[in-house]
């Protein structure tokens, strides 16, 4: 699977719904400094790990003042199914014609098991 989309809200200086199109030949994050270059790769690098966002303290990664409810959506991922992921998913009968995958959603409350999850299919 490709990540080809990404969307970011109340995670650090990303207070505000933000959206990022990653399906090119050549993706560039340009920005002045503390812009959230550096945050948006944090946001996107918790694919990789179980870690859940941390909501207070030295490492807080929710935005500061802003208040998340368990079930709001802090993260969404897109990923572009290939032939390699089809033959896979082969025993599921409706995987031949798949070409996307989103989770409904990853919240605050469900980021663990969503990343259980991404963890056995990769």
């Amino acid at each position: 699977m490709k990540l080809v989309w990404f969307e970011v809200t109340g995670y650090k200086r990303f207070a505000e719904l933000t959206k990022i199109n990653l399906d090119g030949k050549l993706v560039a994050i340009v920005g002045p400094n503390e812009a959230g270059k550096t945050t948006l790769l944090h946001s996107i690098g918790h694919l990789n790990h179980r870690d859940p966002f941390v909501a207070s303290g030295g490492s807080q990664e929710i935005t500061r003042g802003k208040q998340i409810a368990e079930d709001e959506i802090i993260a969404q991922w897109t990923f572009a199914v290939d032939e390699e992921d089809r033959e896979v998913l082969a025993a599921i009968p409706e995987a031949s014609a798949l070409r996307w995958f989103v989770p409904e959603s990853v919240s605050f409350r469900f980021l663990i098991l969503w990343k259980t999850v991404w963890q056995e299919v990769r």
